[in-house]
């Protein structure tokens, strides 16, 4: 399937505003905690998709390498799996709210995914 740069930037942009609809319709009235594990989930999402593809980009900084990168990024999948284990187990009282996490953390990074991926597509 060939996409265009502008086509990926599209999917990326209603991804990322679909994050803050999702936090309007779903979270605003959950506690502090929910909020809070799911802003985490959304930091660590975002680097952890920027370390994976980091190596790709174009702006990359002369001392990241390919592994280096790819290590933080499986460290932080790894940080991710923890934290939404944690939520399903310790945390929440309904399963509805961990389970908002996990999609929170999904959407968050599928978007970011395919804004850095139409950044690094050839012209």
């Amino acid at each position: 399937m060939d996409f265009e740069k502008s086509s990926l930037s599209l999917l990326a942009g209603f991804g990322l505003v679909a994050i803050a609809g999702f936090f309007y319709l779903f979270l605003r009235d959950k506690p502090v905690e929910i909020v809070a594990i799911a802003l985490v989930a959304i930091v660590l999402s975002t680097l952890m998709i920027l370390f994976y593809l980091f190596d790709k980009l174009k702006f990359c900084p002369a001392f990241i390498t390919d592994r280096n990168s790819n290590l933080v990024a499986g460290m932080l999948f790894a940080v991710i799996f923890l934290l939404i284990i944690v939520t399903f187990t310790e945390i929440v009282d309904e399963a509805f709210d961990g389970l908002l996490v996990m999609v929170l953390t999904a959407l968050t990074s599928f978007s970011v995914f395919l804004l850095l991926y139409s950044l690094m597509m050839e012209d």
